[in-house]
């Protein structure tokens, strides 16, 4: 497309996989790569929001917590930057105004990734593999007008990949 990348992330945390990894690593300075995102969510505060899901958040979590452990210590190596945390990805696709809310009023220092599918209406091409999410209740949680009065009230610092 000849956009510059903020970050890289794949569907289902494929980046993190060890065999694709190590040719990440090493293509990453070619295609300007300085930051990838590691999938590290606090499972406990997501099933104290919501315990819909937890066999699939649990074994997801585990899934994803090994992945980033291993995939870290290469990416710091290779001076490449990743968030601290990621929240939203066991509440994928029911990112609302209330788990936002949640979120920013319980959100530790350093930084955070909040991760979603808002959109307009469901793409079309992606229907199959996201049955039941809520897009646009995604858009309206993040532009909405308390959850911005709670960005500003927790002295919260909006930045991208781009910033790290």
């Amino acid at each position: 497309s000849g956009l510059p990348l903020a970050h890289v992330d794949g569907h289902l945390n494929m980046h993190l996989h060890p065999m694709i990894l190590p040719i990440l690593v090493r293509l990453a300075p070619e295609y300007g790569i300085r930051a990838v995102r590691l999938s590290r969510e606090d499972l406990g505060a997501a099933l104290r929001h919501d315990r819909r899901h937890a066999v699939r958040k649990s074994l997801e979590h585990v899934v994803f917590r090994t992945l980033a452990r291993l995939a870290a210590p290469r990416l710091r190596a290779a001076g490449i930057a990743s968030a601290d945390r990621v929240y939203g990805m066991h509440q994928t696709g029911h990112v609302d105004e209330a788990y936002l809310l949640a979120l920013l009023a319980a959100l530790p220092p350093g930084t955070s990734e909040v991760y979603g599918h808002p959109a307009l209406g469901a793409p079309e091409v992606m229907a199959r593999w996201q049955h039941g999410y809520d897009h646009a209740g995604e858009v309206a949680a993040l532009t909405s007008p308390r959850v911005r009065a709670a960005v500003d009230v927790g002295g919260v610092d909006l930045v991208s990949y781009r910033d790290l």
